[in-house]
Order: structure tokens, then C-alpha cells, then sequence
């Protein structure tokens, strides 16, 4: 690392800190956690300078990581208040997202299909000293039932509807968050709120993010 890159890359979060209030996201916890929590740590070494940039990044397995301004508009729609006892992240990929919702939930659950990405984000968990996080490789459009209910869950990438059985692991009270929509498009992104037996839906906005597909890697 340059002797100048600390600096270029604090600035550069200062930037996103700033983009985040201009588009709305004002919650103090939200912005606290991003200012918080380094994303270049999360990003392969050869992007580091375009870590706090508004765009989706490579990573291995062909997958890419979501900006962090997406992540931030997703998190401000997931009420946290106050802290929840239990999430579910549907699709771990760096470990990003995770590492921010570890900080509003006593314990995070998180499924990703690419055992090396799981690996990858574990190592930067433990880098930070992140303890209260659960992972697993396999198929996260299945949920995690021998820990449900959970207070929340989020879908990090986009489906063309809601799996049934996701939606049986929701608390009740709580919100799941699920980009709804054909892979390539614009998407929107819907939370549905467990009220007993019946689920209340609304669209909180829209994004664009590549799909989640069924199925658990054996070789990646």
C-alpha cells in the first residue's frame, strides 16, 4: 500500500458518508456502521481504490459484490431501531453486508453457495474480531429452518418471487427484504412484514441486482 492510500482512502469514505445523507439514509446506526466498518478490507486487492465508489465490484467464483450505497438503501429499510435478536442474509458474497448487519443483531445467519467466497468472508470476520456471525455453505433459497424464527431477513440478491419456506422462517413482527423481479432488469424491492398468519407487503423502492440461484457449489 502507497504511503498516500490511508489517506485517499478515508477521504473516499467521507464521500460515500456524504452520498448516503444525499440520498436519504440519515438513520445514525446506518451511518455510523458504514463509517465504521473499512469496505476496502472486503474488496479484492486490485479494486481497493474503488472501494467507497457507487458500483458493484468483482469477486472470485464469477460473482460480484453490490456498492455499498445499494447495501445502505437495503439496511435503511429493515427498521433497526432498535437491535433484533436474529438475522438470515441470503447470499453471503464478500462477507460485506453481513459484517453491517452483525452490528444490529445479537446473532447473524448467513448461507452463501460458494464455499470459497464463505472462506474468504470468514477470514475477514475473524480479521475484525466479528463474533457474533453463523455461517454456512449451501442453498440459502431453502433458509436456515433449525434456527428460525428470525427477526429479520434479507436476500442479497434478486428473485422472481419469495420461496414459501423463507417466508415460514420470518418471525412475526418481523421483515423480510427481497429484490422481486427478472435477473438483468430493474427490480423491486419489496419487505413483507409477519403479521400471525398473514403477511403484509410493500415496495420500498428499486434496484438492480444479478439473481440468486437455487443450489449449493461443489466445487467452488
Amino acid at each position: 500500500m502507497k504511503d498516500d492510500e490511508p489517506a485517499e482512502l478515508e477521504w473516499a469514505k467521507a464521500s460515500l458518508v456524504l452520498s448516503l445523507r444525499q440520498k436519504g439514509i440519515t438513520q445514525r446506526q446506518i451511518v455510523d456502521a458504514f463509517e465504521r466498518l473499512p469496505h476496502e478490507l472486503f474488496v479484492p486487492d486490485e479494486f481497493a481504490a474503488h472501494a467507497y465508489k457507487d458500483c458493484a465490484l468483482p469477486i472470485d467464483c464469477g460473482q460480484s459484490m453490490t456498492s455499498p450505497v445499494k447495501v445502505a438503501q437495503m439496511l435503511s429499510k429493515l427498521n433497526f431501531d432498535e437491535p433484533v435478536s436474529k438475522i438470515l442474509e441470503i447470499g453471503t458474497g464478500s462477507g460485506y453486508a453481513t459484517a453491517l448487519l452483525s452490528r444490529f443483531a445479537k446473532r447473524v445467519f448467513t448461507i452463501e453457495k460458494y464455499g470459497t467466497l464463505l472462506r474468504q468472508a470468514q477470514a475477514r470476520w475473524e480479521q475484525l474480531n466479528i463474533s457474533n456471525i453463523v455461517s454456512q455453505h449451501g442453498d440459502g433459497l431453502a433458509g436456515w429452518p433449525l434456527q428460525e424464527p428470525f427477526d429479520r431477513i434479507v436476500l442479497t440478491g434478486s428473485v422472481k418471487q419469495v420461496m414459501p419456506e423463507l417466508m415460514d422462517q420470518l418471525a412475526d413482527g418481523g421483515y423480510l427484504l427481497a429484490p422481486i423481479g427478472a435477473p438483468n432488469e430493474l427490480q423491486q424491492l419489496v419487505r413483507y412484514e409477519r403479521l400471525g398468519t398473514q403477511f403484509a407487503e410493500d415496495v420500498v423502492g428499486s434496484i438492480r441486482l444479478a439473481p440468486l440461484m437455487h443450489g449449493k457449489s461443489q466445487t467452488l
